[in-house]
């Protein structure tokens, strides 16, 4: 048995396979960062942050810091579904997180936004419980929206970074457009 534990390791490690996050380009891309925002997203990033072992979170952002500023967050329930005597029998709740990321005076990520949904299963008979599961599936949001904001900066850093390397070509003047069209 371990020895078939061993080859199996071996074999996916040699295709190339790494859990989300692990492999090439998977670390955050910058040493510093700072996160402003006081909801249940904002200290999920500053908790993975804090924990990562090539970046120092900061209380004041310098010139390269990467500054996560959480605009807005919040939460709300529809009903999903009513049983035969009209009652709700699911919910659905709705999570949307609003962002902004730079570094310096550049915006990397402008307007972002980040919007999750969970459903789940209304009991009329135990409503305290379902208090707290719609608390929890808000709480497992907050962190999987912090998760993919993580995501969506590294492949923004990663975006300008190319662009750095290959700015596009100059576009051309008017007048050598008419040329251009003439010929």
């Amino acid at each position: 048995m371990r020895y078939l534990l061993i080859v199996a390791t071996l074999l996916l490690t040699a295709c190339g396979f790494h859990l989300r996050g692990q492999g090439a380009g998977g670390a955050f891309p910058y040493a510093t960062a700072t996160v402003s925002g006081g909801g249940g997203t904002a200290n999920a990033l500053r908790e993975y942050l804090s924990v990562l072992p090539d970046v120092k979170l900061l209380d004041k952002p310098d010139e390269n810091t990467a500054k996560i500023d959480i605009v807005s967050e919040g939460d709300n329930q529809k009903v999903l579904t009513v049983n035969s005597s009209g009652r709700v029998s699911e919910y659905r709740v709705y999570y949307t997180v609003r962002f902004r990321v730079r570094q310096g005076d550049n915006y990397l990520i402008d307007d972002g936004k980040v919007q999750l949904f969970r459903d789940y299963t209304y009991d009329e008979n135990n409503p305290l419980g379902e208090d707290a599961e719609k608390a929890q599936l808000v709480e497992g949001m907050q962190r999987d929206a912090s998760q993919n904001i993580l995501r969506r900066i590294n492949a923004a850093a990663r975006n300008a970074e190319k662009i750095k390397a290959n700015p596009p070509p100059p576009k051309p003047s008017q007048t050598e457009q008419m040329i251009k069209s003439l010929q």
